[in-house]
């Protein structure tokens, strides 16, 4: 009995996990811009400690999932100014500065500090 209700769990926690990663996999659809472009936005999704998702828009197809040049923390929900350093099918890779709360939508930013 318990091995059933065991084996019917384990198929319930995978119907339920897959749908899940097929939909975090999917979640940032923009296609990347090009290498040197800065972007700014908030951190909707965080993948890993290595790609983020910044939104460009407020539909998931207009989040740009972005690999960091380095691992971060705590930057989901933080706005961020990136700049994209490599842009090829699909994938963008790129390093981002959080932006302070309260900052302008057009902050000066320093691109040496990219």
């Amino acid at each position: 009995m318990i091995r059933r209700l065991t084996a019917a769990a384990s198929a319930l926690l995978i119907g339920f996990a897959a749908p899940g990663a097929a939909r975090s996999a999917a979640a940032c659809g923009a296609s990347p811009p090009a290498a040197g472009a800065l972007i700014r936005g908030p951190v909707l999704q965080v993948i890993d400690a290595w790609t983020v998702c910044v939104a460009l828009g407020p539909l998931p197809e207009q989040w740009l999932a972005l690999k960091l040049s380095s691992p971060s923390q705590g930057l989901f929900a933080q706005t961020v100014v990136c700049k994209v350093t490599l842009a090829d099918a699909g994938h963008a890779q790129g390093v981002c500065e959080r932006v302070a709360p309260g900052a302008p939508a057009l902050v000066q930013t320093d691109l040496t500090r990219f």
